[in-house]
């Protein structure tokens, strides 16, 4: 896959949420859902937060070489503002456009994580076109959760809204044939 591909795929993926977005109401997007003890576990804001620094972190690593998404800032502004949140997505994916068109392919990259409170960092190789792949699967997956946070608001959003690729692409093989 290229970058170009790859980056576009995202693309694609930040517009459906920031077309949502601009279809729903601030409190919406911040209205939490609470756990039996009314404790908040989630809003719209929170995944969008959670999207955009991701996004973040991959673009401070291609700076520096290595990645970090546990290294994110957590601003609730973003969680709690709807504007300052679709303004984000207007930045990342501009910066996904210039990433694009400078084809970087095979760029060596190294992925911090800690898949553990109690061990150390694992530091492994990474790319990015593995990287923007891993960014679009995992947006996915938080629009699906944002589309269910919306249903049980009694919102509507898209048949597709964060339905994955692969499940696409079987639909549209199951369509076809």
């Amino acid at each position: 896959m290229s970058i170009s591909l790859a980056a576009l795929c995202n693309i694609r993926t930040l517009d459906e949420l920031t077309d949502l977005l601009g279809s729903i109401e601030e409190e919406t997007y911040r209205k939490q859902v609470c756990n039996p003890l009314k404790k908040p576990l989630s809003s719209v804001g929170t995944h969008c937060r959670h999207i955009i620094e991701f996004y973040q972190c991959f673009f401070l690593g291609l700076s520096n070489h290595v990645i970090d998404y546990d290294a994110r800032e957590r601003d609730v502004e973003i969680e709690r503002n709807k504007v300052r949140a679709i303004a984000q997505l207007g930045l990342i994916e501009s910066r996904l456009i210039k990433l694009s068109n400078k084809e970087e392919r095979g760029t060596s990259l190294l992925l911090n994580t800690q898949v553990d409170p109690h061990t150390e960092v694992i530091r492994t190789q990474t790319n990015i076109e593995r990287e923007l792949v891993f960014l679009q699967n995992h947006s996915v997956h938080h629009l699906a959760l944002i589309a269910l946070l919306l249903n049980h608001y009694g919102q509507n959003t898209p048949d597709d809204f964060g339905l994955a690729n692969a499940t696409r692409i079987h639909q549209l093989k199951e369509a076809a044939g």
